[in-house]
């Protein structure tokens, strides 16, 4: 039996802007089509929506980073150099600005790859190092850190956590009143 492969990401996307467009709709519509609803039943569909699509939204950030992970299976030793060495910034300036890239190289298949890497590799003890990294085999340029699913999972939750607060805030502030006042 041939099964076909569900794409997570398509899924959640889709869910994403199915929740984005009602809520959107709703309170377009707030005044017209919805206005029988009491606004404590209004709050409460719209925060369903807004929660059930921020979670969605969390889950594709995650589901993007498991894709990376997917596609990228062979171990490379990843090397981080000094930053002194670096075209575009003096060590000096890395220190006071605290910047946001690193080199690094590996070589995979006969060829040597220089990358940018993030904020959290800059650090001075990183520097000679040998880490293991995975490439993609199809694409020899994209690399995938065991270190940073941690990033991708909290990243995930902040984004899920702050886009529902920021959507549904004015029916909780709705709800809040409510309850408060009986």
């Amino acid at each position: 039996m041939n099964k076909k492969r569900v794409n997570t990401g398509a899924i959640c996307a889709g869910i994403v802007a199915v929740c984005t467009a009602t809520v959107l709709v709703m309170n377009m519509l707030r005044n017209s089509v919805f206005e029988h609803l009491s606004d404590v039943t209004f709050a409460k569909f719209t925060i369903a929506a807004t929660a059930i699509g921020s979670i969605a939204l969390g889950v594709l950030v995650v589901y993007i980073f498991h894709e990376k992970k997917r596609r990228c299976t062979d171990a490379v030793s990843v090397k981080y150099l000094n930053p002194d060495a670096m075209d575009t910034m003096s060590s000096a300036a890395i220190e006071e600005e605290g910047a946001d890239i690193t080199l690094y190289e590996y070589s995979y298949k006969g060829k040597t790859y220089k990358k940018k890497g993030y904020r959290a590799d800059i650090k001075r003890e990183n520097i000679g190092k040998i880490k293991v990294m995975y490439v993609n085999p199809a694409n020899h340029e994209e690399l995938y850190s065991p270190e940073h699913e941690k990033i991708y999972v909290f990243i995930g939750a902040v984004v899920s956590v702050f886009v529902f607060l920021f959507c549904a805030y004015p029916q909780i502030n709705t709800l809040i009143a409510f309850f408060g006042n009986k």
